[in-house]
């Protein structure tokens, strides 16, 4: 039977090779079923939880036994006085030197002067004003009433007498302009006292313009009465100065060319000429005498004028003065004066922290190692007062580049000491180098832990480990750190629901050896996947790993797929 069949085998080998495929690939699927029923997937799952997180960076080094510090003086003078003694135990604030500060004390006392002045300058703008200010301001503003109702009174004389001197140079213009026309025109004529025809054109041209403003101002000045507006009576004054100059004019140019015709006869002349050489001086010497009254008029009216305007201001000023004191200090001089205090009290401050820098004290406990100056002598910031020593340990452990990133002065940290079981002293950061230094290629940073307490079983150069604590959070949500997943930065989470994982973004925070804090995708009381096992873990590492048909490729089915490829 089975020759007959190997036979069969060997006359239909292509078919044999199919089936034996067939047989194979359905031995495999068989296979694979079994197995991943063998291999059932089962989670281990955690809670969402609310707590407190902390998160440290750790670090080695060695204790330090003391810390030395050359104290120098800030300010620069004559040591005065050294109350210390080398080798003496001293505690933080005790005085070492004094530095003669009288300069500074001056500053002191000049600063204390000053804030004084400038309170009291604020007391007196606050203060109620009394009945007597009060009184004075009234006063002053009745008075500065009283000028400027006098100046309006001056002024309203200013324009009578005023008017009452335009009166009177009418009188002298109207005798004035008619002996002018009698000279000129009905006696000899104008030609009789010109050399010229030039001069006679200019002579009777200067007469017209003077006869035509004379008689306008005439007319105007029969047409305003005393009591008519004091603008109207101004105006007039300004024009009679006016028109009295120009015939001044006229009577100087006049009185020139007879002068002139009486030279150029060189003989004698007639006594009719004399009179109007005499008329004309008289003429000149009324006309001048009146142009000085209009324009003193127009000045006292002017100055009249300027005295109310100035009243007018002062009583201005004097009223909202009165208001003011009535009302109380405005609130922008309160503000300024409180500026100004405050300024004062800063100069104050300043100067005493100024002449505290003459007395030098001990920055914390220590032991004075030396003192290399003596009384007397002079000191400056670059002069060492005192050597001092600090009982104080430190520990100085160092930091890689990616933990320094996270450390700051004043963190808190825990010490642990390998050669003493059990002690654990808290600590600060008190120094972080801002230079790194670099070995193979490694950049580390010193980092120095003030320690709160000292303890005598702590020595010099121990071995110290100092957890630093970089940040706290409390009530916050945290997750087991293995079930946070990241790549290509985001950050993942398998949220457990209806017995099967969902895979959400989550955002988080700051994180330790074992939880994380979740900032946003989860919430309080969530169930998680932390952690996914199997029942045969290896044996599906190595189906994954490569691709294999049980019962062939090994012993005597290998054998048997090679039998059956021969030839």
């Amino acid at each position: 039977m089975h020759k007959k069949i190997i036979d069969i085998a060997k006359a239909h080998k292509k078919i044999s090779a199919i089936v034996l495929i067939v047989i194979a690939i359905g031995s495999y699927i068989t296979y694979k079923k079994s197995n991943t029923t063998a291999n059932t997937v089962r989670y281990i799952t955690g809670v969402v939880t609310k707590g407190t997180i902390v998160s440290t960076v750790s670090a080695t080094g060695q204790t330090s036994a003391s810390n030395q510090l050359d104290l120098k003086p800030k300010v620069s003078g004559t040591i005065i006085s050294i109350p210390v003694n080398n080798a003496q135990e001293i505690k933080a604030g005790t005085i070492i030197a004094k530095i003669d500060a009288s300069d500074a004390e001056k500053s002191v006392r000049d600063a204390v002067t000053n804030l004084k002045s400038a309170q009291l300058a604020y007391d007196k703008l606050t203060q109620p004003a009394d009945d007597l200010s009060i009184t004075q301001a009234e006063n002053a503003l009745a008075s500065a009433q009283d000028a400027k109702k006098s100046a309006e009174e001056d002024l309203k004389r200013s324009y009578t007498d005023g008017y009452n001197t335009v009166a009177s140079t009418f009188i002298d213009l109207s005798t004035t302009m008619s002996g002018l026309h009698d000279i000129l025109y009905t006696q000899h004529g104008l030609d009789a006292y010109t050399s010229s025809l030039s001069e006679y054109n200019a002579l009777n041209d200067s007469y017209t313009i003077a006869d035509s403003a004379y008689q306008h101002n005439l007319t105007d000045y029969k047409s305003i009465a005393l009591y008519t507006s004091n603008d109207q009576i101004g105006t007039l004054i300004d024009e009679t100065y006016g028109t009295t100059k120009t015939i001044a004019t006229v009577v100087k140019d006049l009185n020139n060319a007879i002068q002139e015709k009486i030279s150029n006869q060189n003989q004698s002349h007639d006594t009719r000429t004399d009179t109007n050489v005499a008329n004309l001086g008289s003429y000149t010497d009324k006309l001048n005498a009146d142009m000085q009254s209009l324009l003193t008029a127009k000045n006292t009216i002017r100055s009249d004028t300027d005295t109310i305007a100035s009243s007018d201001r002062t009583i201005t000023e004097k009223t909202q003065s009165l208001i003011k004191l009535k009302s109380g200090a405005d609130p922008l001089d309160i503000q300024s004066q409180k500026l100004t205090i405050q300024q004062r009290q800063n100069d104050l401050t300043d100067a005493q922290e100024k002449l505290a820098d003459y007395t030098i004290r001990a920055p914390f406990d220590c032991i004075v190692a030396s003192i290399p100056v003596n009384v007397g002598d002079e000191a400056s910031s670059g002069t060492t007062v005192a050597t001092l020593i600090t009982k104080q340990k430190i520990a100085e452990v160092t930091l890689n580049e990616v933990d320094v990133a996270r450390a700051k002065v004043g963190q808190q940290a825990t010490l642990t000491f390998d050669a003493i079981d059990g002690l654990e002293i808290a600590g600060m950061v008190s120094e972080i180098d801002s230079v790194g230094t670099i070995s193979s290629g490694v950049v580390t940073y010193s980092v120095k832990l003030a320690f709160d307490t000292q303890d005598d079983r702590v020595k010099p150069g121990m071995t110290v480990t100092a957890a630093i604590i970089t940040d706290v959070k409390q009530d916050t949500l945290l997750v087991p750190s293995s079930a946070v997943k990241s790549k290509n930065g985001t950050k993942t989470v398998d949220l457990y629901e209806n017995g099967s994982p969902k895979t959400v973004t989550v955002e988080t925070g700051i994180s330790n050896d074992t939880r994380t804090e979740i900032l946003s995708g989860l919430k309080e009381g969530d169930t998680i996947v932390t952690q996914t096992t199997s029942a045969n873990s290896t044996t599906q590492t190595s189906g994954q790993s490569g691709f294999r048909i049980p019962g062939i490729g090994g012993g005597g089915n290998r054998g048997a797929v090679g039998a059956l490829g021969g030839r």
